[in-house]
């Protein structure tokens, strides 16, 4: 809606010049999750960050809840819930040439960080104090995860690849933890995992796999990327405030860093071009 009180048009208010290109990149840069879905209310284009929200089937959820629920012309958006965490809006536009599209969008649930869906600084420090001022004691572990040489990236390859590897990074931190665990992104290329109750391995088990998971180079417009991660995990004491467990996980985690950096560089050929693996221990 524009501020004039006008519906959207797709396709008016630009120059002809203007290149679609742009369009498809705002689309898919936005800080909120968008569809484009068809007259049936069919999904033809999702950009990332509804991706990260939604998880894989998160094209069938949005079939299900826009079914019968899309705006007719001349109506207002329409709020629809999509699951018991969030809820999008829909909005009919319609193109220069007639064809009529609807564009669903959705704003990452309060508390969560913009960029990647996962749990923002104040979300987890909220949690923190809940789960270490509860009676019933159960152990609580915090595992710190830092990305090794992330500045060099940004200062070589500008800060749209680097948030595409923030993006990918975020995937496959949930991809290593329980479902019932929190992932969060503490800011900049610092994220924390925060583990209620774990199994006996608890942290060592999710800083291993944390480690596997980044064996692989991330895959980024400009190439593939190979990506290093640092983590440390603290189990928290009795009496012991969030600020204190957080500060103690980070010592952890540069330590693990620091050996790190003295571990062997390996670089693998692919094709022409070498990309550097860094090996942990």
């Amino acid at each position: 809606m524009r501020p004039d009180g006008n519906r959207c048009t797709v396709g008016q208010g630009w120059s002809d010049a203007f290149p679609e290109a742009v369009w498809r990149e705002a689309f898919r840069q936005a800080s909120v999750g968008l569809a484009l879905l068809d007259p049936a209310g069919e999904p033809v284009a999702t950009n990332p960050h509804l991706d990260a929200l939604l998880g894989p089937g998160g094209t069938g959820l949005i079939c299900r809840a826009v079914k019968e629920r899309l705006p007719e012309s001349g109506d207002a958006p329409v709020t629809v819930p999509l699951d018991e965490r969030i809820a999008a809006k829909v909005e009919r536009v319609e193109h220069a040439d007639g064809a009529c599209y609807f564009l669903l969008y959705v704003a990452p649930p309060a508390g969560n960080d913009h960029l990647t869906g996962l749990a923002g600084r104040d979300r987890l420090l909220a949690e923190l104090l809940r789960l270490l001022g509860r009676r019933a004691r159960r152990d609580v572990q915090l595992v710190m995860v830092d990305l090794d040489g992330f500045k060099k990236i940004n200062d070589r390859h500008g800060h749209v690849v680097g948030d595409e590897v923030l993006m990918a990074v975020a995937d496959r931190l949930g991809s290593t933890v329980r479902p019932e665990d929190l992932v969060a992104r503490w800011g900049g290329d610092e994220f924390v995992v925060l583990l209620d109750d774990p199994a006996e391995e608890g942290g060592a088990a999710v800083c291993r796999r944390v480690r596997e998971a980044f064996t692989t180079p991330i895959t980024t417009r400009v190439g593939p990327l190979a990506v290093r991660a640092s983590c440390g995990w603290v189990q928290a004491r009795d009496g012991e405030a969030p600020t204190e467990l957080l500060d103690r996980a980070d010592r952890e985690m540069y330590g693990e860093k620091r050996r790190r950096r003295r571990s062997p560089r390996i670089v693998e050929q692919r094709g022409t071009d070498a990309v550097p693996v860094m090996r942990g221990r």
